[in-house]
């Protein structure tokens, strides 16, 4: 099935006189990085609401896993950084209520249940998959950028 996407593009200028201008184009510039990220966030979660309503006419359920700290070479890169790793793992692993980081397994267990009859029911969903993790959102001061 071929699935035909429209592609449009909102900008948002804040301008109330041109001495103001640069202090709008500052303060965005330093939050881009956060508010791109969290911008991408919320659109999946939209996505797959509209997809799910769009799409379940026609017997296709959508859904979409949103992880937590997950074992992946992405994270270990950034957990070997620090000088002491096990000290670094058992931080990170403190912070989550079941008592340890994501294994990719937990994430694929998730999408077969996603994917079965089991979740037949199942859709227009953001499944969080993190252990509790957003349950506690500071990160421990040892892996804290210093930048």
């Amino acid at each position: 099935m071929l699935l035909r996407v429209r592609s449009w593009v909102v900008m948002v200028f804040f301008v109330k006189d041109t001495a103001t201008t640069e202090i709008y184009t500052r303060s965005l510039h330093d939050a881009l990085p956060i508010s791109a990220y969290a911008t991408s966030k919320a659109g999946i979660h939209g996505l797959t609401r509209a997809l799910a309503v769009d799409l379940g006419p026609m017997g296709i359920r959508v859904n979409a896993i949103a992880p937590g700290w997950i074992d992946t070479d992405l994270n270990r890169g950034y957990v070997d950084r620090h000088p002491n790793r096990e000290t670094a793992v058992a931080e990170l692993a403190s912070l989550h209520p079941v008592g340890r980081i994501g294994d990719p397994a937990d994430i694929a267990a998730t999408a077969l249940w996603l994917a079965s009859t089991d979740a037949g029911f199942v859709t227009g969903q953001v499944v969080t998959v993190d252990g509790g993790r957003m349950t506690r959102l500071s990160i421990p001061a040892s892996l804290a950028d210093d930048t």
